[in-house]
């Protein structure tokens, strides 16, 4: 067998596979990066809504969230209110804490890692109303 030579590759063959390859990288870098963005999303906002549930039968007064959603990837603040006293609130939020770190798993058994959200909460009683106020807040994947 002897050797063929090929015929030689056009210059704007060769320009516009270039440029067809380059599309297709950068698409999927892109996907890649959306899809890694919503997952991470979805994880936050499921550890958030584990680890700093709202308090029963309160009121969402004001929300703030600096990024796609609230509670999940960025910074919530959350402010609630409720008419239970402050005491009967602390105590609740305590119990659910040392629920989770007690029993860190899911209904059907499973062990649940510890998340990557930082969560906190604050209660006040509110002198000129006489509710009880809930500040949460939340921070998730952001730094």
């Amino acid at each position: 067998m002897g050797y063929h030579e090929s015929e030689p590759t056009s210059l704007g063959r060769l320009l516009r596979q270039t440029i067809i390859s380059t599309l297709v990288i950068l698409v999927a870098v892109m996907l890649c990066s959306v899809v890694s963005v919503l997952s991470i999303d979805a994880i936050c906002h499921s550890d958030i809504e584990r680890t700093l549930p709202y308090y029963p039968n309160a009121t969402l007064v004001s929300q703030q969230h600096d990024f796609l959603r609230a509670r999940a990837m960025g910074h919530t603040y959350d402010m609630l209110t409720t008419t239970d006293l402050p005491e009967v609130v602390r105590q609740w939020y305590s119990d659910q804490r040392l629920k989770q770190a007690q029993h860190p798993s899911d209904e059907s058994g499973r062990n649940l890692p510890r998340g990557l959200a930082t969560v906190s909460y604050r209660v006040a009683k509110d002198d000129v109303t006489g509710q009880t106020l809930i500040y949460l807040v939340s921070e998730c994947a952001y730094n």
